[in-house]
């Protein structure tokens, strides 16, 4: 009789999320330095914005099967890049809004 074993396979989403777990120290690093002329409060804001969005990249590439050029700096480049544009995770832009940030970024270049 041949004895099987019900050994949990490595789960691959858990693996990913792993890997995005050691990224985070350098996205930090890179966010804090890009967000350093901000007031403490709301550096620390953008700096948790930064690691959701980026963390949101790296789920897209990993749904594509591109984690092989996932890596921490294009990560943090980009969603220092899209924080900085009032792109923030879970919200879309409120461009009618006449209070939003994006709007009025919207009227200083009209």
């Amino acid at each position: 009789m041949i004895a099987t074993t019900d050994v949990p396979r490595p789960d691959t989403k858990y693996q990913e999320n792993e890997l995005f777990e050691r990224f985070i120290p350098a996205i930090k690093r890179h966010a804090r330095v890009a967000f350093r002329n901000l007031r403490p409060q709301d550096r620390v804001e953008a700096v948790t914005e930064v690691v959701a969005n980026a963390f949101t990249a790296f789920r897209r590439l990993a749904e594509r099967g591109k984690l092989d050029v996932a890596y921490p700096s294009p990560l943090a480049r980009f969603a220092v890049a899209q924080v900085r544009a009032g792109r923030r995770v879970g919200n879309q832009l409120a461009s009618h809004d006449v209070l939003s940030c994006c709007s009025a970024r919207a009227r200083i270049y009209d």
